[in-house]
């Protein structure tokens, strides 16, 4: 699915932000910045499980699905923004992780 960072007026100072998967068939039209969106989402989190040795280099933040299941969302217009991620695995201890990680994160 096409993915979007959501961020809400009190983390803009903080640079906080969501990061949510849009899954349903309409994914590959998203309207414009300034109009809501309303879509089957998965949110995605910053994930303690796959932190590297040593922790995480600013800007390359490792992302794993929230829930497993999508659930119907209204992103409000303004808030959102898509971008891209690039997918990865990585071996921790016995077993593997996929993530994502958000492609420029800092730009």
């Amino acid at each position: 699915g096409d993915f979007v960072i959501v961020v809400d007026e009190e983390w803009r100072e903080q640079r906080g932000f969501r990061l949510f998967e849009v899954l349903d068939a309409r994914d590959v039209d998203l309207p414009t910045l300034d109009d809501d969106l309303v879509r089957e989402v998965r949110e995605w989190y910053c994930a303690k499980e796959v932190e590297p040795p040593g922790g995480f280099v600013k800007g390359e933040q490792r992302f794993l699905p929230k829930t497993k299941n999508p659930r119907s969302q209204k992103l409000s217009g303004g808030t959102w923004i898509a971008c891209d991620v690039s997918h990865h695995t990585s071996q921790f201890g016995k077993g593997s992780r996929s993530f994502v990680q958000i492609v420029e994160e800092e730009a």
